[in-house]
């Protein structure tokens, strides 16, 4: 795995709205934990809770599950005696499993894990209404997906501290009143494909930029693919390339770096 770009599989709830459009009364259920700032309300007694973004309908699935199986510790009364153990202890199952699945980036049997969580909390759902709503429809509330994250931008600040410096000062000439974002590997990628610099500066970059270009377009294929495993390969290469791109803006004999994390870590 890489130093600066991290493979990750995660449970991604791309539309809120339509989850909470899905499960409504479970996640009125789930709000009432709340403050409506968003963090949990005292009668929670230190219980761990996800944060809820205050200004988001609901968390994402995997939370909105953890959510619910608090509650059921917390305040069970909350439930109406609807629930049964054995549906929240396939709440709590599905959910431990689907963590597992995505920390060891095992694609279908989160998949999986994510079909049987889904199941359980429709079940939940309609547990809470006198009369079964119609089973649901549409699209699918939360997917599998791979993802490449910059885990650390200070670790990005670290290994390529001229290039960042000149993101920062061009973030700061386009928006003067605003704090600049943290650094991002493909974002700073983007910056200096599009930078102004001297002809000469341009040539010595055009050659690891053409590698970086290549490398990102096989690194977003597999990411589309979802194989977690051959973006984890190119993700490697990138912290390569970007460590390549420091040595030619510093002027410095390139891969000794490279070299030695390879073999040490």
């Amino acid at each position: 795995m890489g130093n600066i770009l991290q493979i990750r599989l995660i449970c991604a709830t791309p539309d809120l709205e339509a989850a909470r459009a899905r499960w409504p009364r479970l996640c009125a259920q789930a709000r009432d934990l709340y403050s409506p700032d968003g963090e949990a309300r005292e009668v929670t007694n230190g219980l761990f809770l996800p944060r809820w973004d205050a200004g988001l309908p609901m968390p994402g699935v995997r939370e909105l599950a953890e959510i619910l199986r608090q509650l059921a510790l917390i305040l069970p009364q909350r439930l109406d005696d609807r629930f049964s153990r054995a549906q929240l202890d396939s709440l709590t199952r599905n959910a431990e499993i689907l963590g597992e699945a995505l920390g060891s980036w095992k694609t279908e049997e989160a998949a999986a894990a994510l079909a049987r969580l889904t199941e359980d909390l429709d079940a939940l759902e309609a547990g809470l209404y006198k009369t079964p709503p119609p089973p649901p429809s549409g699209p699918a509330p939360a997917v599998i997906r791979v993802t490449a994250v910059t885990w650390s931008p200070q670790r990005l600040e670290k290994t390529c501290p001229i290039l960042c410096a000149a993101l920062y000062d061009a973030d700061k000439r386009e928006h003067p009143d605003d704090a600049p974002p943290p650094p991002d590997a493909m974002r700073l990628l983007d910056f200096l494909r599009q930078a102004e610099c001297a002809p000469e500066v341009r040539e010595r970059l055009k050659a690891p930029l053409a590698r970086a270009e290549a490398c990102r377009a096989a690194l977003d294929k597999a990411i589309s693919e979802g194989d977690p495993r051959t973006a984890d390969r190119y993700s490697n290469d990138m912290d390569d390339i970007l460590e390549g791109l420091e040595d030619t803006a510093a002027c410095r004999p390139a891969g000794r770096k490279s070299l030695l994390r390879r073999l040490f870590g």
